[in-house]
């Protein structure tokens, strides 16, 4: 495995062949019920991918949303969720416009639709079927199961994560494709920007640092990037400036470390050489050990 493969996380690449093949999930759906068309609820598949995809929450996570599950909080879109895992209810999680434009947009049109009494309280109702209604939202099981799966079969292009060390595609498996690797997509792509660990901490939730790190990994690229910034400081043993261009040639280069306990002994050795007799003081200065008297 290459030293920057990305683990679980989707990478950017196959994400964004996801997002050019919207239509195949949108059109994926030919069921109709209650005055739901096939458009409707394929567009809900839609708006539910791209939460999934931008807020890196669980999936049953998403599709538990409320109606009401946008706010502003300090003139900042916010989305309100439920952590249902360690049964943290309420969070907040501070969302880019675009994605609240999505969520807008999707309020409207669930407004336009027929309602039903036992699911109006919910961003993403369950449907049940043409005979038997159901109550709540749409389950996570349905839309990991059915409908998100059913979507990546349908997807004929191979998904290409990149390029090789030779400059071929590198491809994954669509079974090595899942909803909930967006979520590790969603951490990963705070790492690589930077995003202190402290604050990525909270934004996925979790109690532990250790946790969240397990979501990403420390690819190639950064580890780069760390070793070209070390390089530029490089300084010679004389304490002069001696950066260092190449990453690899920094590393290759020995390191010169002098302790404060050597550089004492290195200043006091002359001056107790010259309290000594002029015939002694060749054979300490070779020995390091004081002669005999």
């Amino acid at each position: 495995m290459r030293e920057d493969e990305l683990g679980r996380a989707i990478p950017e690449a196959v994400i964004a062949q996801l997002d050019r093949n919207l239509h195949l999930l949108r059109t994926g759906s030919r069921f109709h019920v209650a005055g739901w068309a096939a458009d409707d609820i394929g567009e809900m598949y839609c708006v539910i991918y791209a939460l999934t995809r931008d807020t890196g929450r669980r999936p049953n996570e998403v599709v538990s949303l409320h109606r009401d599950c946008l706010q502003s909080v300090d003139g900042a879109p916010t989305l309100i969720w439920d952590n249902h895992k360690r049964r943290r209810l309420g969070r907040r999680l501070p969302i880019h416009a675009s994605t609240a434009d999505i969520i807008t947009g999707w309020q409207q049109r669930r407004a336009a639709l027929p309602q039903r009494q036992h699911t109006q309280d919910w961003l993403f109702p369950g449907l049940g079927s043409r005979t038997r209604e159901t109550a709540g939202h749409v389950t996570a099981q349905h839309f990991l199961s059915k409908v998100f799966r059913a979507w990546i079969d349908r997807i004929e292009e191979p998904f290409i994560a990149g390029t090789g060390p030779s400059g071929q595609p590198r491809l994954i498996s669509k079974d090595s494709i899942t909803a909930y690797g967006l979520r590790h997509a969603y951490a990963q792509r705070h790492a690589d920007n930077g995003t202190p660990i402290d604050v990525l901490r909270e934004l996925m939730d979790h109690r532990s640092v250790e946790t969240t790190m397990g979501y990403y990994t420390i690819t190639l690229t950064r580890k780069q990037q760390a070793i070209n910034a070390v390089a530029s400081l490089r300084i010679d043993r004389h304490g002069n400036p001696d950066p260092v261009d190449d990453a690899v040639a920094y590393q290759r280069r020995p390191c010169r470390f002098r302790s404060a306990t050597a550089s004492s002994r290195a200043t006091s050795r002359p001056a107790a050489n010259t309290a000594r007799s002029d015939t002694n003081a060749p054979a300490a200065a070779s020995t390091g050990r004081t002669p005999p008297t």
